[in-house]
């Protein structure tokens, strides 16, 4: 029996990004299967939930009320937050969003091994100040070039080409639920 490995996954916002950095996940799991047992979580802001929740390759999906809290302004909200990320734990954390939110909520998670990009590869360089391992990418390169030489360089793997990536795998399931708002 093949080693779990639990994987967090960072992409708060917004639908494109999250559907971008989504796309990565058949190509890692397959690498990684090879040695392990992939176990991905993803953490989302809760108004982008439905987007994931029917992907195949997403062992527990996350929705934080983050939006909402701080428009709303209930400080207590965000404790609560705080508390419930406290309690996880993870081989690895990978920041695909690259912005202090998303940063500080990797913080909050128990974990050896917390990945993002470097401070000249990302929107909002100080979040890089939070990550055990950083990569650099230009950030001028296609988006799901850096998500893969991201979350492909945290364990060393082989990074899939651009045009491999262009075309992956299905990685969300439809949902009959979700309808274009016309």
């Amino acid at each position: 029996m093949l080693k779990p490995l639990k994987i967090a996954f960072i992409r708060l916002s917004s639908m494109g990004d999250i559907i971008h950095s989504a796309s990565i996940l058949p190509s890692l799991f397959s690498a990684l299967s090879e040695k392990y047992q992939p176990i991905f979580d993803w953490y989302v802001d809760s108004i982008f939930y439905e987007i994931l929740e029917q992907s195949p390759y997403i062992h527990k999906l996350i929705a934080l009320p983050i939006k909402q809290s701080l428009q709303e302004r209930k400080p207590k909200n965000l404790l609560k937050i705080y508390q419930s990320l406290k309690e996880e734990s993870y081989d690895y954390v990978i920041d695909l969003q690259g912005l202090i939110k998303s940063a500080l909520i990797g913080k909050c998670l128990t974990t050896q091994h917390f990945i993002g990009f470097d401070y000249q590869s990302i929107k909002e360089p100080l979040a890089s100040f939070f990550y055990t391992q950083k990569v650099s990418i230009p950030y001028e390169k296609h988006i799901l070039l850096r998500n893969a030489t991201l979350a492909f360089s945290a364990f060393n793997l082989t990074i899939p080409t651009l045009q491999t990536l262009l075309h992956p795998p299905t990685f969300l399931a439809s949902n009959s639920n979700l309808s274009p708002c016309l």
